[in-house]
């Protein structure tokens, strides 16, 4: 985009300086290291600023070596260059979009828990006392995860177990 932005710019630099147009030659006046070293926001714009002052004069830029398809190109690779600079920002509304479903899963994954496993797990209280503690156990939660503050851990609490009928 660099390349091609450059080339049709010095094509309406020379077109500008043949007619005396020195507000054209401003508008179209940037060096390849201009380019290189912009954001790549201000870029896109000033490729496209170039693109615009060169659609306005291209039936004038045939004896410097430049034509609408050339034109045509340069736009391609300047909405090219647009489309990539519009990934990052898309793919943080995907993981925006994605974290709130989490909310939601955890949510069902708790009721899950809560609603149907731990009250099913009532019928093996007596048949199977082993298998059930087991499950009791692994149900408490120690977090460990926690920095700062308070230097004494938190203690588990234990699950919520429902009474035996």
């Amino acid at each position: 985009m660099i390349q091609a932005t450059v080339e049709i710019a010095a094509a309406v630099f020379a077109y500008a300086s043949k007619i005396n147009d020195n507000e054209l030659k401003q508008k179209v006046n940037y060096t390849p290291s201009d380019l290189r070293n912009s954001r790549d926001t201000i870029l896109k714009d000033i490729c496209q600023t170039i693109h615009n002052e060169a659609n306005a004069v291209v039936a004038n830029l045939a004896d410097y070596g430049k034509t609408p398809a050339d034109l045509a190109q340069q736009q391609q690779e300047i909405d090219d260059f647009a489309a990539i600079l519009a990934k990052p920002r898309t793919a943080i509304g995907t993981r925006a979009t994605a974290t709130t479903r989490l909310v939601a899963l955890f949510q069902q994954g708790d009721d899950l828990l809560k609603n149907q496993l731990d009250k099913l797990m009532v019928n093996y209280q007596t048949s199977e006392p082993k298998f059930h503690n087991q499950y009791q156990n692994a149900r408490i939660i120690i977090d460990l995860g926690r920095r700062g503050g308070n230097d004494e851990p938190e203690q588990p609490q234990e699950p919520e177990i429902p009474p035996v009928e």
